[in-house]
Formats: C-alpha cells, structure tokens, sequence
C-alpha cells in the first residue's frame, strides 16, 4: 500500500484497523489517547485512536476521521453505531470511508453475541444508491430542501416491499442485533457528499433522541465528520508538494556540504548516510527546527546565516489584487465548470447499466390465493355498488371501479408497502382529483394541440385555450409531483386526474363517490387480511411521527 487515498477517497474494508483485527500484542499498532491539544473526552471513558505509525499523511487523515467519528458517539444520546458513506467519485455507488465508522464498546459487550456485532462494525460492503438501508436514507436524504436530521424505523424499511434490499443481509443483521432506530444528515463539502447514520437501539427513548439539543449536536457532528471526510485529498496533496520541497531543499544543502566540506570526507559520509536513509524510510517529513535555507545565488555568505537566507519567497505581484489576474482566472474557471459537466454526464451514461441488483421474488402459491380471494370479494362489491348507483342516480353520483384495480394490487399482492395505506389512498385521491378538477375549469375547445389552434380561422378562435393533451399531460405531472412533495404517494390515484380532465361531466359529486369507494375498499381490505397470520393491515393510520 502505497500510503495515498484511491480517487475516490476510500480504502478497502482490510485497511480499517480495531483493535480486534491483530492476533497479538505485537502486531498492534502504537496506541494512544487524545491529550495535550485541548480535548477532554467524556469523564469515565478514554477516546482511543489506533495509528500504524507510518510517516504517510493518510494514515493520519483515517485517524482525523475516526477521532470526529468516535467524538460525536460519546456526545450523542442513546447512539450505539455510526457510519460514514461517502459517494464515489463515479457517483454510482455509496463506500464507507476508512475510519468512518464506530460502535459503542459497553453495547458490543451487551449483546448476545459480541463477536457478530464486531464483525458487522468492520464489515460494510459498497452498496448502489438506492439499494438497502443506506442506498435508500441517502436517497431520501437527496430531496430534502432544508438540512435536517431524518429519522427511520429499520423494521418499517426492512417490510417495504418497494425498498430494493441489496445481495447482502446487513440490514435484516443490524435489526437482530439490537438496532431499530436510525438518524441520517447529509453532508456536502467541496463536491464531496455523503450521509451520516447514527443508529439507537430498538428499545431508545425516542423523545429523548429527538431532542432538539440532541438533533443540534447530530447536525453539527456531521459537519464535523464531513469536513474531515473532505479535507482528505487536498491534505495529501498538499504534503506530497511541500515533501518535495523539503527533498530538493535538502539535495541542495547536500550539495552545499559537500562541496564545502572536500577535506572533512567523515563529515560527508555522514550526511550522505543520512540522506540515504531518509530515502529508504519514504521521504519522511523533516522537522520545522531542521528547515535549512537556501543561499542567495549571487553571494557567498554560509548556508543558514541569516543575512544570506531568503526569508521570503513569496512575488510581491501576489499580494497585489487587479483585474488583469481575475481575467486571467476567470477563463480557467469556465473551462473546470465545463470540465466537471462533461465528467457528470459521462457518469450518468455509466448509470445505464444498473446496479446489478436482483429482481423482487415471487410471491409462495398460498399467498398468491390470499391476494386473488381479497381482490376478488372487494373488486366484486365495488361493481356491484357501481351498477347500483348507475341505475338509480344520476351520471355525477357515479364512480368508475376501474381506478380501484391497481390499488387492490398494491393492498393485498404487497400490503406492507407505505404506498398502500389508507391515509395514502385517501389523501392522493382528493389531491389528484381536485388537480384534476382544476384543469378541467381551462377551455380547450377540443383542439388537441397549438398546431391545431395555430391553423384556425381568427373567426374559430374563442380566446385564449389549453389543448386538451396538454391540459391532460399537465394534470397528471402536477398530480404525481404534488404527490411526491406532499408525502403521499400512491400510484394509481394518479389516473383520478386525468379522468377529471377527460370527462367534464365530472365535479366534485363524482369526488364523494370516489371517497365512499375508498371506505369500501380500506374497510374490507382491514378485516379480509387480517383474517390471515400472515397478513396485517394497515400497517398505521396516520404515520406522520417518523416523516
């Protein structure tokens, strides 16, 4: 290992160092704690650090993460785990960062089985956006307009059909282990973004988790984390430059010496040995005290006196502001703009292949016969009130059964999914129909689009109108994002705006009988499922405590 961070900033799993990861005293890295720099750990309980000692800044830089990582679960109430994802540079995939990682020891030897939670802390394979437990929260972290702390329940994501699970079990791994409850902030420092997951136990108080102390803290730790998560790469690049600047300042004052010193061939030999050793241990830093200066090229004072040193290197120009740099820079700026554009559509391009993720299973033959005898009975007492209300009322007291179909599939064929409750199917039915009804109020005069309008006669036109594709493309795209902005997803209510537009007989009448299907439906759905041990609906009413 060369000691220098991938591109993506991320190191393999093998490279995370605990202190259960040596067989033997001897092969444990020196171990230290944090004093003499203005820390003060929590009273009663030592914040370590491992270091491998090696000269390297990014073994330096893992122990600056884990310290902001292991500080923030001391400090934060009833946290047990933490964890760093990071997005790749590809922006294709979410990793956990070396040193981005902690779980609390008093849990780890509280639970049944200590050894699997050490290796569920060291193990954390790379993971698609959208894919499992972090996937998922950084997903929803994405479309989140204010900064905040989100809080999730493991066991409400693990029964969400619609939540890709991943190849790997570590969700359902965590949930056994004790962990129920997760907070997620997003971080984004300098094009470097990321998620911080702090986890609390099933059994958490979570008035006291979401304290809005405690919530201050996690959003404020997490800036922490996600500044010493960013300052990475340009750390190192900054000690790799100024490296080489110690290097060639030492070749020179090497070359001084030696040229000085052609009768003191032992003082010679020393430095050359010095110098060669430096090379073998990996170009290590030289201390501040040892910094020589360079001689003044056109006089002959020794290496090191103060009258022939150059104090400053530094061109006056740069401590001059004008226009003429700003033109200068502002060229190169365009070109990393467009530079960083290309590079974020050829990552979107490598998108297309997917996340190589599995497909949803199949459904076992018995529960395929509980979903087909629910459908059944509640799709049939639907239609058969429909024709009922067909032959007695007029056309604005009916309802068409046809939009209940899709939502019978998500109820009964993936009932624990959130978009198949009933404040979901409820509430997305009166938004959707209302922008339905909205858009209906616009005149079209049965044109279907403005080419049509543009070809009429001034005679033909009457006013300003909205083509009726439009007026139908524009009520379903504001009933979905309506949806999705609201909260309340639910699929097929969508189709309820575009039959208000295409049928201007409906009115708000045709809503309450819509509302009136929905009670048959929910109702039915609630005794029908609960019926079976399998089955259980709705999972909540109303669910506005974790969102």
């Amino acid at each position: 290992m060369s000691g220098l961070l991938s591109d993506d900033d991320t190191l393999p799993l093998h490279h995370v160092h605990s202190p259960s990861s040596y067989s033997s005293a001897s092969d444990r890295p020196h171990e230290r704690t944090i004093a003499g720099s203005g820390y003060a750990p929590s009273p009663g309980r030592r914040l370590t650090v491992y270091n491998r000692g090696s000269p390297y800044l990014a073994h330096a830089d893992e122990d600056l993460l884990a310290r902001a990582v292991q500080d923030s679960g001391l400090h934060a109430s009833g946290c047990v785990f933490i964890e760093v994802w990071a997005v790749s540079s590809d922006g294709r995939y979410l990793a956990r960062p070396s040193g981005g990682h902690w779980m609390d020891p008093m849990f780890i030897h509280s639970v049944e089985h200590p050894e699997r939670a050490k290796k569920i802390a060291q193990t954390a394979p790379d993971c698609a956006l959208g894919e499992g437990l972090v996937g998922t929260l950084f997903k929803e972290s994405a479309g989140w307009r204010k900064r905040s702390v989100r809080w999730r329940e493991i066991r409400s994501i693990l029964e969400d059909p619609f939540i890709q699970q991943g190849k790997n079990e570590r969700m359902e791994q965590l949930y056994d282990l004790g962990i129920g409850i997760v907070a997620t902030v997003p971080f984004s420092f300098h094009e470097k973004n990321g998620i911080v997951l702090f986890m609390s136990r099933k059994s958490a108080d979570i008035n006291r988790l979401r304290a809005e102390h405690n919530e201050d803290y996690l959003t404020r730790a997490t800036d922490l984390i996600g500044a010493a998560y960013a300052i990475r790469m340009p750390r190192i690049e900054c000690s790799r430059i100024k490296s080489e600047q110690r290097q060639t300042t030492v070749e020179k004052v090497r070359k001084r010496i030696t040229q000085r010193s052609e009768g003191d061939r032992r003082f010679q030999s020393v430095v050359r040995e010095a110098h060669d050793a430096m090379r073998r241990r990996g170009e290590g830093p030289v201390p501040a005290d040892d910094r020589y200066e360079e001689e003044e090229e056109d006089g002959g004072n020794p290496v090191g006196s103060s009258s022939s040193a150059k104090t400053n290197n530094i061109p006056e120009s740069w401590g001059k502001a004008s226009n003429d740099t700003f033109l200068q820079l502002a060229p190169d700026r365009f070109i990393s703009k467009i530079h960083r554009y290309i590079h974020n559509l050829i990552n979107s391009m490598q998108k297309w292949r997917g996340a190589g993720l599995q497909a949803a299973p199949r459904q076992s033959l018995g529960e395929s016969m509980i979903v087909f005898t629910g459908v059944f009975c509640v799709m049939l007492a639907i239609g058969r009130v429909e024709n009922l209300f067909k032959r007695n009322f007029e056309s604005q007291w009916t309802f068409d059964s046809g939009i209940y179909a899709s939502s019978l599939c998500i109820v009964f064929a993936l009932t624990s999914a959130p978009v198949g409750q009933p404040t979901q199917i409820v509430l997305a039915h009166v938004w959707n129909a209302l922008v339905g009804f909205a858009f209906q109020q616009i005149p079209s005069d049965g044109v279907d689009d403005f080419i049509e309008y543009a070809n009429l006669a001034d005679a033909e036109r009457d006013g300003m109108v909205l083509p009726q594709a439009w007026k139908a493309a524009l009520a379903v795209a504001f009933g979905i994002s309506g949806q999705a902005f609201l909260g309340i997803m639910h699929p097929p209510a969508t189709g309820l705006a575009f039959t208000f537009v295409e049928n201007p007989e409906w009115g708000l009448s045709n809503l309450l009988m819509v509302l009136f299907g929905d009670l048959m439906m929910v109702s039915m759905s609630v005794v029908i499922l609960n019926l079976f041990r399998t089955k259980q609906y709705p999972m909540y009413w109303f669910g506005y405590d974790w969102n």
